[in-house]
């Protein structure tokens, strides 16, 4: 068993030397370096970004969901002539007011994305949490439906977790049932 141990340190350690002259300019191809940080154009301190991330093809969606007063935001990002640039930032709008969280989980399709936002609720439905749908539309990323749980109840925390896929958006609340935790599955056009 010492002999399977040291070769599989010695596999780590050829590894890691590999990744090391990667970053210092050796060409290998079996590693590669961080090359590019990314940070949201209005970012604050404690905003959270980069707590999720999604990304499709060339486009990455990064939450922050301590933004904007625990409101929170989706940025996205687009790999374009060999660059990322920020092309969109999606928040709750003015006449949605309250925490939200907005950006805890985010999922990215084809054309849409969901968000979610546990914090959303207040008064009895405090911490009831939804999740956002969130459209690419001809003027960019925008703020589309909000998802709740019909029989959802205060501190559920619904969207903790979200994933899409093709026109099925399914979103997590662990504390939904005594934390038991539920799975809800919306149906999208």
């Amino acid at each position: 068993e010492s002999i399977r141990a040291h070769e599989a340190m010695s596999h780590l350690t050829i590894g890691i030397a590999s990744l090391a002259l990667t970053c210092l300019g050796v060409p290998s191809v079996s590693a590669q370096c961080p090359t590019v940080l990314l940070h949201a154009s209005d970012g604050q301190a404690q905003n959270a970004f980069g707590d999720s991330l999604a990304a499709r093809d060339s486009v990455l969606a990064v939450g922050a969901w301590r933004a904007d007063s625990v409101r929170g935001a989706v940025y996205f990002f687009e790999y374009e002539a060999g660059s990322w640039n920020q092309i969109a930032k999606v928040a709750p709008g003015p006449l949605q007011s309250g925490s939200y969280g907005l950006g805890w989980s985010v999922a990215l399709g084809a054309r849409t994305a969901v968000a979610g936002a546990p914090y959303s609720g207040s008064g009895v439905d405090q911490d009831r949490g939804s999740a956002f749908v969130l459209d690419l539309e001809a003027s960019g990323w925008v703020l589309g439906q909000e998802l709740q749980a019909s029989d959802g109840s205060a501190g559920d925390f619904l969207g903790r977790t979200v994933d899409i896929r093709a026109d099925r958006i399914a979103v997590g609340a662990p504390n939904w049932g005594a934390e038991t935790g539920a799975v809800y599955i919306f149906e999208h056009d």
